[in-house]
């Protein structure tokens, strides 16, 4: 776990590399179990909030239900959750203060000039300025690198759903 993204706490949403795009997932757990044989676990980009979006109570409850049912906890975690709120590509790019001055080469460079120009960016504005080919590889390298960050603050933007009945 890279020690800039920020606090976890059960029941919040982060931000996670997913193929060639960012997904935003749900904490869980603190303890997880050990990764299935010949999977790959990947380092999360950024907490998106800092209290919980569910409720442990909530999340606890559609863990149970989904054991019960024989249907992945990921897909009722997901229906718990309001479509736009999961949408990581609402995530903003902005440079972090390690970025003034940096000499960054290739496709991460252009980026990084595009984010220092403009102070953040939208992956659709990166993508109309550099292009989409690599695009998701040199956004982790400037994050991992702490080149860059994500802004998060759109995706907090709603409440969370109720546990009330």
């Amino acid at each position: 776990m890279p020690e800039d993204v920020g606090p976890l706490i059960p029941g919040a949403r982060v931000a996670a590399p997913f193929g060639s795009a960012l997904a935003t997932g749900l904490v869980v757990s603190l303890d997880p179990p050990p990764a299935p044989e010949g999977t790959v676990e990947r380092d999360l980009v950024a907490a998106l909030d800092d209290a919980p979006f569910l409720s442990t109570r909530l999340v606890e409850v559609l863990l149970r239900a989904a054991a019960y049912y024989l249907v992945p906890p990921g897909e009722l975690l997901r229906a718990a959750v309001p479509a736009r709120l999961l949408g990581a590509s609402e995530a903003v790019y902005v440079p972090t203060s390690a970025a003034v001055g940096a000499e960054i080469e290739g496709l991460a460079g252009a980026i990084l000039a595009a984010l220092l120009e403009s102070g953040q960016a939208r992956l659709p504005d990166l993508v109309e300025r550099v292009g989409r080919k690599g695009l998701p590889s040199a956004l982790k390298q400037l994050v991992a690198g702490g080149l860059a960050r994500i802004r998060s603050e759109s995706l907090r933007a709603a409440a969370a759903p109720s546990d009330r009945a």
